[in-house]
């Protein structure tokens, strides 16, 4: 018996809520056609790396850069929780691993 995969695309109302959203996240940016149009294939800009990727031989690098005593996670935060940090700035991430560690030490 083969499984169908059904694709769900969101309503026109959901749409509108997305697309809110992401204009609303300052993270967040859409490309204009004239970017678009400029784009290129990796292939084209950076062949030996996409080579060297189809080899197997190069990992990316995570998107977070991280020192030999740090792991990168997946971590659910509140809105709240995260706006707070958000508005410290870039280094928001390292904001709330201080707190983390203070909050060790005092316990």
């Amino acid at each position: 018996m083969s499984a169908t995969l059904k694709i769900l695309l969101p309503t026109d109302e959901e749409e509108v809520q997305i697309n809110a959203g992401i204009l609303s996240d300052g993270d967040s940016f859409e490309f204009s056609p004239q970017a678009l149009a400029a784009l290129k294939p990796a292939v084209k800009v950076v062949p030996e790396i996409v080579k060297a990727y189809q080899r197997g031989d190069f990992k990316p690098l995570p998107c977070v850069e991280t020192k030999p005593n740090q792991q990168t996670v997946l971590l659910t935060l509140s809105v709240e929780v995260l706006d707070y940090f958000k508005q410290s700035g870039q280094n928001w991430q390292a904001a709330i691993d201080a707190v983390l560690k203070d909050y060790i030490a005092q316990h």
